[in-house]
């Protein structure tokens, strides 16, 4: 299965769409990290903030039906993945444009986020953003 590195998608469906997800993979590293912003009715909703809720650090349906975000960062040291979930009320997903017409979505987000083994282990995401216009992703997009 081919990796595109980001990806904007929508679910559960065309016609009832509930959630959107920008997945980013980083592939100039030898071992890659990831990043998943979740965001709930933005279709609805348009421009605006998200509250960052909890993450589960699963995405699509097995997610939380709500606003999360969680990444997954190669641990040298240790010699593994290590995956951090969003922690309840911790940031915001700014939606500064979303315009179906041209299809571009931009933003910033920022939240702390707990290690999913290590409850001691939290981390803190500042400064993100993103400016994607989705015809030029792969068409996964309905």
């Amino acid at each position: 299965m081919h990796d595109p590195g980001m990806s904007f998608i929508a679910g559960p469906g065309a016609g009832n769409i509930t959630y959107h997800e920008i997945s980013v993979h980083d592939f100039a590293s030898e071992k890659t990290s990831k990043i998943l912003l979740h965001i709930v009715e933005l279709d609805s909703i348009g421009a605006g903030e998200y509250t960052v809720k909890q993450s589960n650090c699963k995405g699509n349906l097995d997610g939380p039906a709500a606003n999360h975000i969680f990444c997954r960062i190669w641990d040298s040291k240790n010699e593994t993945y290590k995956y951090y979930c969003s922690l309840e009320n911790s940031g915001i997903i700014s939606i500064t444009r979303y315009d179906l017409e041209n299809r571009i979505i931009s933003g910033e987000f920022s939240c702390l986020a707990v290690n999913s083994v290590d409850p001691n282990d939290i981390i803190e995401i500042t400064e993100g953003r993103f400016d994607i216009k989705w015809d030029n992703l792969p068409s996964n997009f309905p």
